[in-house]
C-alpha cells in the first residue's frame, strides 16, 4: 500500500473558516493513512516505520493550527490570566474556570465560550506534545512502534474534534465536520458487536479428547473467516488486526498437521485474544455513548404494568446499542432473538433492569475523579 503526502494549503489566517479547512484537510490525512482491510499480516509490522514520520508532520501541522487559532482567541479576551481546566488523558475538557473569577467582575472575563476555545486550543497544544514526544520514542519494539502510531492517530483525531466543537460552540455556528465523530462512533459500535459475535461463536472443549479439540479449532476457522471477510474489519485497530491474523494463519497451518496438543496451545491463545478484544469497551468514545444510551433505557424502560410492544420496541433498538458491552446483557439479547420476542416476562424483565442499574453504575465509577491540572 502506498501513503501519499497531500500538499496542505497555504492560505492565510484571515477567517475561522481557513481553520476549520485545515482541520478538514488534517482529517483527510488520517483518513487517507487507514490501510484498508486486505492489509496481509505479514506486512502490519513494518507499518509502524512508515507511519511514525507522516504522523509527526502531521502532528506538527496540528499544533500550529491550534496555535494560530489560540492566539486568534486571546486576541478577543480583555484578560489573559491563568485559568484552571481539566486534561484527562483521553482528551476531553470540562468547562475552563478562571483563577481570577472573584477578583474580576463578569463583565471583565469576556465571553465564556470564546475563554473555553483558547484554553482547549492550548490543551490540545500540550497534549499533541506529549503524544510526539512519546512517538518519537527509540526505545519501541515493532509492535510497540505500530501501537504508538495508533495512539497517536486517535489522540489527535480526538483534539482535532474537541477544538473544533469548542470552535463551534464560541463562534454560535455548526460545523459539518463534526459529524466525523458520529461516523467513528458508529464504527466501534460495529466493531464492538462483530468482536462480541466471535467471542460467543468460541465452543467449549474437552482438552482429553483430539476429536473436541478438532471441533473447536474448526469452528473458531469459521468464525475468524467471516471476521476477517467483513466489511467491518477495515475499521478494526492495526494491533488487533496482526491478532486475529496471526491466529487465522496459525490455525490454518495446524490444519494441515493437525496435533492435540499443539490445538490446545492454540485454543488456549484464542481464548486469551478474545479477552483482549473485550477490552474495546475502555474505548472513551464508547464509555461515553453507553453511558448515555444507558440514561436514555432508563427513561424509556417502561414499569411492568405500561409493558406494551411499542414502549418495549424502543429500548430494544437501545440495547442492541450496547451488544457487547456486557455478556450478562448479550445472554439476554441472545436469547431474546432466538425467541423473537416483542415482550419480556416479568422475571427476565427484573433480571434485564438489575443488569442496567449495574453498569450504570460501573460506567458511573470510571467516570468518576477526573485530574485537574494548571496552565
Amino acid at each position: 500500500m502506498e501513503f501519499e503526502q497531500v500538499e496542505t494549503p497555504q492560505d492565510g489566517w484571515n477567517t475561522r473558516t481557513e481553520t476549520v479547512a485545515r482541520c478538514e484537510h488534517i482529517l483527510c490525512k488520517l483518513d487517507r493513512l487507514r490501510p484498508g482491510k486486505d492489509l496481509r499480516a505479514s506486512d502490519i509490522g513494518h507499518l509502524g516505520a512508515r507511519l511514525k514520520p507522516l504522523l509527526s508532520s502531521i502532528l506538527d501541522e496540528a499544533m500550529d493550527t491550534f496555535d494560530q487559532l489560540e492566539r486568534s482567541y486571546e486576541s478577543m479576551l480583555p484578560n489573559h490570566g491563568d485559568f484552571l481546566f481539566d486534561i484527562e488523558s483521553d482528551f476531553t475538557f470540562s468547562a475552563p474556570v478562571s483563577t481570577q473569577a472573584d477578583a474580576m467582575g463578569p463583565e471583565d472575563e469576556g465571553d465564556p465560550a470564546v475563554r473555553h476555545a483558547a484554553d482547549t486550543c492550548f490543551a490540545a497544544i500540550n497534549e499533541l506534545r506529549r503524544v510526539k514526544a512519546q512517538l518519537m520514542s527509540s526505545t519501541y519494539t515493532e509492535f510497540e512502534l505500530l501501537i504508538a502510531c495508533e495512539r497517536a492517530g486517535r489522540k489527535l483525531r480526538r483534539a482535532l474534534y474537541g477544538v473544533l466543537e469548542a470552535m463551534a460552540e464560541a463562534d454560535g455556528r455548526s460545523l459539518s465536520v463534526l459529524d466525523g465523530r458520529q461516523r467513528d462512533l458508529e464504527s466501534a459500535i460495529a466493531v464492538r458487536t462483530m468482536y462480541s459475535k466471535f467471542c460467543r461463536s468460541l465452543h467449549p472443549y474437552d482438552a482429553h479428547d483430539p476429536a473436541s479439540v478438532h471441533r473447536a479449532v474448526r469452528h473458531v476457522a469459521v468464525s475468524l473467516a467471516v471476521v476477517v471477510g467483513s466489511r467491518t474489519f477495515a475499521e478494526v485497530r492495526l494491533c488487533d488486526r496482526r491478532i486475529l491474523l496471526s491466529l487465522q494463519a496459525r490455525i490454518l497451518a495446524w490444519a494441515r498437521a493437525p496435533v492435540a496438543r499443539e490445538g490446545i496451545q492454540l485454543l488456549q491463545d484464542i481464548h486469551a485474544a478474545a479477552d483482549l478484544l473485550r477490552e474495546i469497551n475502555r474505548r472513551q468514545e464508547l464509555q461515553l455513548h453507553d453511558a448515555q444510551v444507558l440514561a436514555t433505557i432508563h427513561e424509556l424502560f417502561p414499569a411492568p404494568e405500561e409493558g406494551e410492544a411499542a414502549a418495549w420496541a424502543q429500548v430494544a433498538g437501545q440495547l442492541q446499542r450496547l451488544h457487547g458491552r456486557d455478556s450478562e446483557l448479550d445472554t439476554i439479547l441472545h436469547w431474546l432473538r432466538k425467541q423473537r420476542r416483542d415482550l419480556l416476562d416479568p422475571d427476565t424483565r427484573s433480571e434485564l433492569q438489575q443488569i442496567l442499574v449495574r453498569m450504570r453504575g460501573e460506567l458511573n465509577m470510571q467516570h468518576s475523579g477526573p485530574a485537574v491540572r494548571h496552565r
